[in-house]
């Protein structure tokens, strides 16, 4: 995996703009980067190794010349994407899938600059071995990909419950003579075999630890000989592990010093402690604990590890391997009212780390700057919550990071409450995932900002729609309401087959508030067809209205300052200049 592909969030990454035009400016609001003038930037090799993401506001063919005296690396390079003088197009140049996709994504959505993107893999809507959140690829990747693009049939050495989500749906043909090999971690290696193969290997990044147990003449030789042995039967190297772990009195012993891994050693009486598949009698008689290798491994790291490797004895060490067990996440995401300038950080960086995004096809939409197609998209139609909910649920139990999307923020009117109504009703005992919500901006709050401050002083929230709620209620709700100062932001508000509620909940308010109350009717807020209208409830068009509408109903000490309408705190402000 490239670090900066799935962490990539466009107005968070270490950018920079190269342009001698004034169109830049758009695109350092959008992104928030400095400008360089093409003197500035005149060493290329210097911007590769400090930037992540380099925005060229140019022609093309200056772009292309200017990159072109950089000592290119596919390794090493940043994204490279080029944004016409006109704003109309943002051209990936370089680092696809290291984030230029995204940021032209991005920059289509922030100032209209259509993306152009010709990676095969997008084009054709298949799944991107480099771009998989927590995974390492290594291999003909070329190769590989190719087959993937062109649905082509693959060797699957391993199982397909070790593949990451993204991967499911990849066509696997049970033909051991196939040339072409996708190689997971659990799977093993034969030197043989792999002669004539293209092969990748995904390995998944995770903590490991190497349990070593040795005699006082073991060499460094005797020991690195079999670790390297061992860990090759799970797919690892002694390089993928973070420590070695080890009976205190092995500590400095240079067989396990050898292995130029971080050392942590444990008494035998913090061993003897912890439960293992293989314990020695004879063992325990010489060192006082009836495991070195596996209880080391295990204790390392803490109460949720699990042995990947059983204990392997050698003729001068044991060795086991461990591992933190997989602890799925589920994240509840806001993705705000539309525009990626009002997403929350926090939102982008869930989102692009996730291995699945569920939610409703177009929020997923929303939120299509942020994806690769090293993800699974899981998309659902309105009317099935509680789909996405047992969906996003179980993915997490199987281990998985996962992200539920809303609009909005997910505590308001969204998915948050229908996930932890239905984690109530589980043996909570059972979860084996960890949870959050992670909040964004509200339609409502948006709008109040967009048109000053409606929502400056108290005010409440409450929904018209009675799929869910009895209308009684919600008629009291608002008949309460109406009668206080606060002042009322109304979600949900009127649809084809729902329109007498709205002109009803207006009708009480006018009759307690008064004809003169101001309103703000606020539409698709923050997207391209965004409409803002101050009217008042005497005023008030129901045909401006509709489910992407959101009502804001003032108080009656609500007021206007020219274009803006505000609700007073109640501070004391004299008119003095």
């Amino acid at each position: 995996m490239t670090p900066s592909a799935s962490d990539f969030i466009p107005s968070a990454t270490n950018s920079v703009i190269v342009s001698n035009s004034l169109a830049a400016e758009p695109v350092r609001q959008a992104v928030g980067s400095k400008i360089y003038t093409f003197k500035e930037a005149k060493d290329v090799d210097d911007l590769f190794r400090v930037f992540d993401l380099i925005i060229y506001v140019c022609a093309a063919p200056i772009a292309v010349r200017a990159i072109a005296r950089a000592r290119l690396t596919k390794a090493a390079d940043p994204a490279v994407v080029c944004v016409d003088d006109t704003l109309q197009h943002s051209v990936v140049l370089l680092g696809a899938h290291k984030g230029g996709n995204q940021a032209a994504r991005y920059l289509e959505k922030t100032i209209g600059a259509k993306a152009i993107v010709t990676t095969a893999s997008d084009l054709r809507n298949a799944p991107s071995l480099d771009e998989i959140p927590g995974v390492r690829v290594s291999g003909d990747l070329p190769a590989i990909q190719g087959r993937i693009n062109n649905r082509m049939p693959l060797w699957l050495e391993g199982q397909r419950e070790d593949l990451p989500p993204a991967l499911r749906e990849v066509n696997f043909e049970a033909d051991r003579s196939l040339g072409f090999v996708l190689r997971t971690e659990a799977s093993s290696t034969d030197p043989t075999y792999d002669s004539d193969k293209k092969i990748v290997h995904l390995t998944k990044e995770r903590s490991v630890v190497l349990g070593v147990g040795c005699s006082l003449s073991c060499t460094k030789e005797e020991m690195r000989s079999a670790v390297i042995k061992a860990a090759s039967q799970v797919g690892l190297k002694i390089s993928d592990f973070v420590a070695v772990a080890t009976i205190d009195r092995r500590k400095d012993h240079h067989a396990v010093t050898g292995l130029g891994l971080p050392v942590l050693a444990f008494t035998s009486e913090q061993l003897r402690g912890v439960r293992v598949p293989n314990p020695s009698s004879k063992v325990m008689e010489e060192v006082g604990t009836s495991s070195v290798a596996e209880a080391a491994a295990l204790l390392a790291l803490g109460p949720r590890s699990r042995l990947v490797l059983e204990k392997i004895k050698f003729e001068q060490a044991t060795v086991a391997v461990a591992e933190i067990a997989p602890r799925g996440k589920l994240r509840i995401v806001g993705v705000g009212p539309g525009s990626p300038l009002h997403r929350t950080r926090r939102s982008e960086i869930a989102i692009a780390n996730a291995e699945i995004v569920i939610g409703f096809r177009g929020y997923l939409e929303l939120c299509s700057d942020l994806l690769t197609n090293g993800q699974q998209r899981i998309p659902y139609e309105i009317g099935e919550e509680s789909k996405r909910v047992e969906r996003a649920i179980e993915e997490a139990e199987m281990g998985h990071d996962v992200a539920l999307i809303c609009s909005g923020d997910p505590g308001v009117y969204a998915m948050a409450s229908l996930v932890f109504e239905t984690r109530a009703s589980r043996d909570l005992s059972s979860l084996s995932y960890d949870i959050e919500v992670v909040p964004g901006v509200t339609a409502a709050l948006a709008a109040s900002a967009a048109k000053g401050a409606i929502l400056g002083h108290d005010h409440a929230y409450i929904s018209l729609s009675d799929l869910l709620t009895p209308w009684s209620k919600i008629e009291q709700a608002i008949r309460s309401l109406a009668g206080t100062h606060l002042v009322v932001a109304i979600y949900n508000p009127r649809s084809k087959g729902r329109r007498w509620q709205f002109q009803r909940a207006i009708s009480i308010l006018k009759e307690i508030r008064g004809n003169s109350t101001y309103v703000l009717l606020a539409k698709s807020v923050t997207r391209d067809s965004e409409n803002l209208t101050v009217t008042t409830l005497g005023d008030l068009d129901e045909n401006l209205v509709d489910m992407e509408t959101v009502v804001i109903v003032g108080s009656t000490s609500s007021a206007l300052e020219g274009e803006y309408i505000y609700t007073p705190r109640g501070y004391s402000v004299d008119g003095a200049h």
